[in-house]
C-alpha cells in the first residue's frame, strides 16, 4: 500500500506519471523546505549507502524517486521513515483573503 507522508507544511504524496521527469540531482540528503524565520529544515537523509533522485516535471514540480528508506526530520516534527516509491513533494497552502490567492504557507 502506497502512502502518503505529511510532515509539517510538506507532503510527500506517491505517485504514477508518465510526465517526462528530468533529473536534478542524485544525493543522499536534500532540503525539502526551509523556514524563512527561523532556519529550521525538512531534511531527507538516505539510509546507509543508498542514494535517490531529486527529478522535476516541465512546470518545474518537484519529485523524489527513492530506491532504499529515508528518514525525514525537522527540529519541531519526530522523525519519519519514508519508504521506497515515487513521491511528488507538496507544499501547505493557505488562502490569502487580502490577495484573494493561495499562498505557500510561511514558517
Amino acid at each position: 500500500m502506497n502512502k502518503i507522508y505529511r510532515h509539517g507544511d510538506i507532503c510527500l504524496t506517491p505517485i504514477k506519471t508518465d510526465k517526462k521527469l528530468e533529473l536534478v540531482k542524485r544525493t543522499d540528503r536534500f532540503v525539502l523546505a526551509e523556514g524563512e524565520t527561523t532556519g529550521h529544515k525538512h531534511l531527507l537523509t538516505a539510509e546507509s549507502q543508498t542514494e535517490f533522485e531529486v527529478l522535476k516535471d516541465e512546470e518545474g514540480r518537484l519529485y523524489l524517486c527513492l530506491e532504499g528508506k529515508a528518514d525525514l526530520t525537522h527540529e519541531e516534527h519526530n522523525k519519519i521513515e519514508v519508504m521506497p516509491d515515487l513521491y511528488v513533494i507538496g507544499n501547505e497552502q493557505e488562502w490569502n483573503y487580502f490577495e484573494n490567492a493561495a499562498q505557500k504557507v510561511i514558517d
